[in-house]
């Protein structure tokens, strides 16, 4: 049975056996099976080297804290004087020694892993830090973008309404006229509506031709005698309005089973239709 009589760190000479030392309390790290504790000692607190310690007065015992009290076995070669013990060269050449040279080699390996660990984890927490400034870019472009899509939505609601004002303005220079009934495909309709008009306005009977811009059915053509209806467009709106004040009460219109009317868009249609269900 080996004694270890070198003394400790701190200069403590308590020499110790093997067979005494206990491994750490819950753990199976193959590190305990170069250091242990005292049986008596309960709260573990001496850690005592196996090998060439005897009392480590702290709670861990880093190999680099071994090697500056002790050296490194390996690279400080044995001088006749230090190792004319026979106890001490046995000791140097025991099977513990070997293994714990492969212990200090894998510890530091170990170090090695966890420094190349904390400079891959510096890198991505720089990472992240770059990814948080770009969110915060790409966050103001976002406010920036809707606040740009607020704009193009408020243009777009006042361009809509100004094309329907034109729209608008445009068919108050048209009247619509229904119930007339389709002879046949080669119809003369603009010939049919301008003496249909001049019926109903006879005082500017002859200025009809010229005023009348232009005449066109709406719709497709369906079998059967059909009346779809006719768009009327004038090329001066004064003439419009004395055929459109004409033609209310008109007796040509009621007896023909014809009727004149504005040519209004759906949306003015819809403002007129509840305007008249207020009315009721």
């Amino acid at each position: 049975m080996d004694i270890d009589e070198n003394p400790g760190p701190f200069g403590e000479n308590q020499p110790t056996t093997q067979s005494q030392l206990v491994p750490k309390k819950g753990s199976h790290s193959v590190v305990w099976k170069y250091f242990g504790f005292k049986q008596e000692d309960q709260g573990q607190s001496g850690v005592i080297c196996k090998v060439i310690c005897k009392v480590i007065l702290m709670r861990w015992c880093s190999l680099r804290t071994h090697d500056e009290v002790h050296g490194d076995p390996l690279e400080t070669p044995i001088s006749p004087e230090r190792s004319s013990s026979p106890g001490q060269r046995r000791l140097d050449r025991s099977p513990q020694h070997h293994e714990y040279t492969q212990l200090r080699q894998g510890v530091s390996s170990m170090e090695t892993t966890v420094r190349n660990t904390d400079h891959a984890m510096a890198f991505m927490n720089e990472t992240v830090e770059k990814l948080l400034k770009d969110t915060a870019n790409h966050n103001g472009r976002i406010v920036a973008l809707e606040k740009k899509t607020i704009d193009l939505r408020e243009e777009n609601t006042q361009l809509k309404l100004q094309l329907l004002e034109a729209n608008s303005y445009r068919r108050r220079w048209g009247l619509r006229l229904q119930g007339m009934k389709e002879e046949d495909q080669q119809e003369n309709t603009r010939d049919m509506v301008i003496n249909i008009l001049g019926k109903i306005s006879p005082k500017i009977a002859g200025k009809l031709p010229e005023v009348v811009d232009s005449v066109h059915r709406i719709g497709k053509r369906k079998d059967g005698n059909t009346a779809r209806s006719i768009i009327i467009q004038f090329s001066m709106r004064h003439c419009r309005d004395i055929v459109w004040r004409d033609a209310k009460g008109s007796k040509f219109l009621e007896d023909a089973h014809l009727r004149l009317k504005e040519d209004l868009s759906p949306d003015e249609r819809a403002v007129r239709a509840k305007e008249s269900q207020r009315r009721r």
